[in-house]
């Protein structure tokens, strides 16, 4: 049996890359509404780094792809409108800057492309990783702003606010997709539509995951005596 250790210290740090440092910068000069985000699969057999990518915002983004840099490839697999699913096939220089990024073990758990910048949330098995993590970017030249780091306690559930991946997927795609605006940007059926799951499954999601969202906030006002 494998020995399992408690001295790890799990590390998530939420990150800032412009766009000409990494990827897309072309497009958004062309159209700087252009919203992207890493699409979160259960597996997938390429070694290419973040195949697939959701265009949530932007008008004719595909064809300004095929004119970008940065992409050597890119294939529409679904046609929903402004939140296409595309598989990418990045250039080499973006290839390159995903290997430095995450090249202490990190894991992506989120990418988001808007405002001619890339919004990161990695995963590193420890506190000392992304330490060393920030000095690889540093030595690489890479331009990395850390918005904020998370230790041991909360690594996995600041990132998710307590949720299971399933609410957390649709809590964040109801928040991308303007859900909670007055009126409302999507319906539950969009959604629904959108995640491939049925409008009851999102109905569901939605309801526990904002009872686990307000829980959190609660237990947290509790522990730090805000009651």
């Amino acid at each position: 049996m494998a020995k399992v250790s408690v001295e790890r210290s799990p590390t998530r740090a939420d990150v800032r890359v412009p766009a000409e440092t990494f990827a897309l910068a072309e497009t958004f000069d062309e159209e700087p509404e252009a919203t992207f985000e890493m699409a979160r699969v259960a597996a997938n057999g390429s070694d290419r780094p973040m195949p697939f990518l959701r265009m949530l915002r932007g008008e004719s983004l595909t064809e300004l792809l095929g004119k970008d840099s940065s992409v050597d490839d890119a294939t529409v697999l679904s046609d929903c409108g402004q939140c296409d699913l595309l598989y990418v096939t990045w250039s080499d220089d973006v290839c390159s800057v995903l290997d430095t990024l995450l090249g202490r073990d990190a894991s992506m758990l989120a990418a988001t492309g808007r405002d001619a910048e890339w919004e990161f949330e990695l995963f590193f098995p420890t506190r000392a990783a992304m330490s060393s993590a920030y000095d690889d970017w540093e030595a690489a030249g890479l331009s990395v702003t850390v918005e904020t780091i998370h230790g041991r306690a909360n690594a996995l559930g600041a990132a998710q606010g307590g949720l299971t991946d399933d609410q957390y997927e649709t809590l964040r795609a109801a928040v991308d997709r303007n859900y909670y605006d007055v009126p409302r940007g999507a319906t539950t059926e969009e959604l629904a539509e959108e995640l491939g799951v049925s409008h009851q499954a999102i109905s569901e999601r939605l309801r526990r995951g904002h009872e686990n969202v307000v829980q959190e906030a609660v237990d947290d006002d509790r522990a730090e005596g805000r009651e």
